[in-house]
């Protein structure tokens, strides 16, 4: 059963990363500086992707055959796009290299970009820097997989909790797959009286996570941001799973849509933005972000639907 309120979160995810990125392009572009009153909102996306992922987690886990049932969906979802992009980026730096400030391509960079494996090994974020978040969550998914071969439920549990608190003294991070973990098991608990607690405290821990995330965005600049977006976060997708479920087609559309829309942006609004440099550099800058918002929008959604759903149901027959 699809959660619908996860979509809605993946959607909102999505679109906060892409206004992230068009407000900085904008103003990187030099266009009406207005916009550097928000250049920090949207960072937040990512914290949400991660703590979804390690909610999602737990949740099909029982759906799932094995351990090599798991891995093989978790390829069929996130590779095949992912892939699509790294080659399409491949080919314009070489028709196009000076379309592209600071990248640079190598076999090195693109081998490893491919593998997950950039910031591990070279300490750089991929060719398609959207992908630095994908290599956390690769990570994850292997040792999520590595643990799935534990029938024990309870020792599942104390393995992928423990593992992740390991991996958190390296990068802290990863202890917002572990938030998602918690919200998971809660979620799928059969105990009646505490879904019930949950269900009726759901508005209190949504707003909390709401006003703390707002909040967060304008101080604390300093904080981690598991700390500063990761927690209120938690308390958001609490909230969600256990509220009312919104049923709006087009926000359900944007959330499935969420994976194109993250990795399909930053052509669209780098593309966007040189082209207005050229055409009116002295555009209203508040507008231009609204245009970019709007064609990086339309752009994903066709990604996503000749592409992205094409590339998974030729995955699943392979």
């Amino acid at each position: 059963m699809v959660i619908k309120n996860i979509q809605v979160l993946r959607a909102l995810a999505a679109f906060c990363v892409l206004f992230l990125h068009t407000v900085y392009a904008v103003n990187d572009y030099n266009f009406f500086q207005l916009t550097k009153n928000f250049s920090s909102w949207g960072d937040f996306g990512v914290d949400i992707f991660f703590i979804i992922t390690g909610f999602i987690m737990i949740y099909v886990k029982r759906s799932q055959k094995n351990t090599f049932h798991f891995l093989k969906n978790r390829i069929n979802r996130i590779l095949p796009l992912y892939y699509f992009f790294n080659i399409l980026y491949l080919f314009i730096f070489i028709l196009f290299p000076t379309s592209f400030r600071t990248l640079q391509i190598n076999f090195d960079n693109f081998f490893l970009s491919l593998l997950f494996l950039n910031q591990y090994i070279n300490l750089e974020k991929p060719i398609v820097t959207a992908g630095w978040s994908l290599e956390y969550e690769m990570l994850f998914y292997i040792l999520f997989a590595i643990c799935m071969f534990i029938r024990n439920i309870k020792l599942f549990y104390f393995f992928i909790i423990f593992l992740l608190f390991l991996l958190s003294f390296k990068d802290f991070l990863f202890i917002e797959f572990l938030f998602g973990i918690l919200i998971g098991i809660i979620y799928i608990n059969k105990n009646k009286l505490k879904k019930n607690i949950f269900k009726n405290y759901s508005l209190f821990f949504l707003i909390f996570g709401l006003v703390t995330l707002f909040v967060s965005i304008f101080f604390y600049q300093e904080t981690h941001r598991t700390i500063k977006y990761g927690i209120p976060s938690a308390f958001i997708l609490l909230g969600s799973i256990f509220s009312k479920q919104i049923s709006n087609k087009y926000i359900i559309f944007l959330g499935n849509a969420s994976y194109s829309i993250y990795l399909s942006h930053s052509l669209c609004v780098i593309g966007t933005v040189k082209l207005f440099k050229i055409i009116a550099p002295n555009f209203n800058g508040i507008t231009l972000v609204i245009i970019i918002l709007t064609l990086s929008l339309l752009f994903a959604s066709l990604i996503y639907y000749f592409i992205e759903r094409n590339l998974i149901l030729l995955m699943k027959k392979l």
